[in-house]
Parts: structure tokens; C-alpha cells; sequence
């Protein structure tokens, strides 16, 4: 752009000065032209009168010379500010487009930071969610270790701030049974023992969840337990009274059952209507089926699960 500027100005300027030398006769053939005419140069200075100099056209005053040079600096000035124009138009552009890059990018930053504060408010309400499910587990778990019967203190304390008395240890009906199992041992020199957690007379040998089936029946107890002279357990007497039957005690009396026919303990379950002389029976029937399965076991080399 700028050389076809220059080649514009340089076509305008010689166009210009032909067109001045036509008009002054100077630009006819060197033919027609006559010599120059010498004037003798005046030796007494002539003088002008001010007015008259004022008068004069101020285009006589303009030589050729600074017509071009003030055409040239005209055009120079249009191209100049053409310059400046094309340059301020292209900055402009690169602004316009620089914004709107800056304001789609402020846009997409206004929408994430949007998004991002609503997962803060999420997560500051599952924090404070978390916070409120913590204190409550550490307030049961306070309540827990205050209130555990694990502690030795807290059983000092339950136990100190309880009224204790005793209580029979067997009821009526357990009481005629231990007197009709007395008559069965009388003689044979068994021993008659009441009330006795079932962990006390029955072990686990090693497996896989034998720690897990000692507790399943430890804490259970029968009525009335029977040992040989050896002290081993040989019947185990349990009194199904009327109050017997409440809550689970059926699922419990299950567990005994299981419980007490893999150790091979004979067991006897007696009921209010039952007389002694049906009871002494029932013992004699139940010892003579765990003695002969015990011989049994024995002549197998101890193996086997006893018989039922």
C-alpha cells in the first residue's frame, strides 16, 4: 500500500509541473523557443513602496519548488493519516476481539465458580451432616462405656446402688425334681448338682467356629445336672414348669437340646403333672442309653457322634 502511495504522489507531482510549464509556454518545442532576454541589472536600487508589495499575489510569491514540496507534503499527510487510520482501525479490531475473548472467558469462569460454590454448599452440608452423625455416635458411645458391664467400676456402681436380696435357688417344681433325682443317685454314689451354666460342663475342641459355638450355649444353664463319681456329667434334668414357656425360651431349649446330644449328655425334660415315680424311670432309661453309647464310643475308639 505504502509503494502505491508513492507512485500516486510521484504521477500527481509530475502531472502537476507539466501542467504549470504548459501554461508558462515552456514546455514548447526547443525549436520555437527564443533566446532568453538579458536585462541590464539596474545599479541605483529601485524602491518599492510597502502598499505595493502588500498588493502583490501571494501565488507569484509560491516558486515551483515549494508547490512540489507542499503537494508532496499534502499527500504525505494523507497517506500518514491514511496510515494512522489502518493502523488504529487493525488496533481497534485486536481490542474487539480481545474483549469479547476476555468476556467469554470471564463468562465461563463466572459459570465454574457458579458450580464450584454449589458443590461447597453440598459439601458443607454433608460435613455438617457428618459432623451431627459423629457427636451422636460419640454421645452413645460415652453412654455405652458409662452404662458397659465390662467395667469393673460401673459394676460397682450398678451393684452398689441396687437393693440385693436373695432369692431361692430352685422353684417348686425344680425342687420335687432334685428331690426324686437324690433317690436316683442314692446308693451310686452320683452327685446332684443345681442350676449350672452349660460352659461349666461341656468343652469345644478345635475348628472353625468352636469359640463361636462355646458362646452360643455358655451362658445357658440346665435345672438339675447329674455326675458320676468322677464328677463327669451324665444327665442333665430340665423342668418345663408353667412359666417355662414364655418368650423364647423354646428357641433356647433348641440350643440345649443341640447342645447337650453332640457332648453325649443324656437329658431328661420333666413337667409339674409328672410323679417321682415317673421321673425315676425316665432317669433310669436315659443312663442306661448314654452308658451303653459311651461303651459304644469307646469299643470305636472313641469317634463318632453318639448315638440318639
Amino acid at each position: 500500500m505504502m509503494a502505491l502511495l508513492a507512485l500516486l504522489l510521484s504521477g500527481a507531482v509530475s502531472g502537476a509541473e507539466a501542467r504549470r510549464h504548459h501554461r508558462r509556454g515552456t514546455h514548447r518545442p526547443a525549436h520555437h523557443r527564443t533566446a532568453p532576454v538579458t536585462r541590464p541589472t539596474p545599479s541605483v536600487p529601485v524602491s518599492v513602496p510597502v502598499a505595493a508589495t502588500a498588493s502583490l499575489p501571494i501565488v507569484g510569491a509560491i516558486t515551483p519548488a515549494m508547490m512540489r514540496g507542499g503537494l508532496v507534503a499534502a499527500l504525505l499527510s494523507v497517506v500518514g493519516a491514511a496510515a494512522g487510520w489502518f493502523h488504529s482501525h487493525r488496533d481497534r479490531r485486536r481490542l474487539l476481539l480481545a474483549d469479547r475473548e476476555w468476556r467469554r472467558r470471564v463468562a465461563e469462569l463466572e459459570t465454574s465458580l457458579t458450580a464450584e460454590r454449589s458443590r461447597a454448599a453440598a459439601l458443607r452440608v454433608e460435613r455438617d451432616a457428618a459432623r451431627q452423625t459423629l457427636t451422636e455416635w460419640e454421645h452413645r458411645r460415652e453412654q455405652a462405656q458409662a452404662n458397659s458391664v465390662q467395667d469393673t467400676e460401673n459394676q460397682l456402681r450398678f451393684i452398689g446402688g441396687t437393693r440385693l436380696h436373695p432369692k431361692p435357688l430352685l422353684n417348686d417344681g425344680e425342687g420335687r425334681q432334685f428331690w426324686a433325682c437324690l433317690d436316683f443317685v442314692r446308693g451310686r454314689g452320683m452327685k446332684v448338682c443345681p442350676q449350672v451354666n452349660m460352659g461349666e460342663f461341656i468343652g469345644t475342641e478345635w475348628g472353625d467356629h468352636s469359640g463361636r459355638a462355646f458362646r452360643s450355649f455358655n451362658s445357658k444353664r440346665v435345672d438339675l445336672l447329674i455326675c458320676g463319681e468322677d464328677w463327669r456329667p451324665l444327665i442333665a434334668v430340665e423342668h418345663q414348669g408353667k412359666g417355662h414357656f414364655q418368650g423364647d425360651a423354646e428357641d433356647r431349649d433348641r440350643v440345649k437340646r443341640l447342645a447337650l446330644d453332640r457332648a453325649g449328655i443324656g437329658l431328661v425334660e420333666t413337667y409339674d403333672e409328672d410323679h417321682r415315680g415317673a421321673v425315676l424311670a425316665a432317669l433310669e432309661q436315659e443312663l442306661a442309653r448314654i452308658l451303653d453309647d459311651r461303651a459304644d464310643r469307646a469299643d470305636r475308639g472313641g469317634s463318632g457322634a453318639p448315638r440318639r
